[in-house]
């Protein structure tokens, strides 16, 4: 986990120093799963206000990880630190909700949350990590290593 914490907060650092006019506003989320989750290529997250649920933000994010299929990257190397930039404006207490998408049914088939309290333009890390855990909806061939994902027997 350190490495990647370290390459998020070089990240958010360099942003600063590139002369970006303002710091982002940055979401840290410590990123897990359970047993139970699957192979994992897309996360969806959603960050909701808590006083007014009407103001959010969402966004997906594909592995970086290479894979020997053609069509689509390796599963994330959980556990690791996510980095979500928000808007500004969702300044205070968020429920942030992350789910793993399946690459092929484009279905969740993990999900977990947490809360944070964003500061515009400041980094912050959630008090707690995410645990994803499956969502019993079956993945299709989400696999990173190219090979189907149903099996059948006669």
């Amino acid at each position: 986990m350190s490495k990647r914490f370290g390459l998020a907060v070089a990240a958010i650092a360099w942003a600063a120093l590139a002369g970006c006019a303002k710091t982002p506003t940055t979401i840290v989320v410590p990123l897990g799963t359970d047993a139970t989750a699957p192979p994992i290529l897309i996360l969806g997250i959603d960050v909701v206000s808590v006083a007014d649920p009407a103001r959010s933000g969402a966004s997906r994010q594909t592995s970086p990880e290479t894979s020997d299929a053609s069509d689509r990257p390796g599963p994330f190397p959980f556990p690791f630190y996510l980095p979500v930039t928000v808007d500004a404006s969702l300044a205070g207490p968020v429920t942030v909700t992350i789910e793993g998408i399946d690459w092929d049914s484009k279905a969740v088939i993990a999900t977990g949350s947490t809360t944070a309290t964003v500061i515009a333009e400041h980094a912050v890390y959630t008090a707690t990590a995410v645990v994803l855990t499956a969502t019993g909806a079956p993945p299709g061939d989400g696999g990173g290593d190219g090979a189907g994902g149903d099996a059948t027997t006669d």
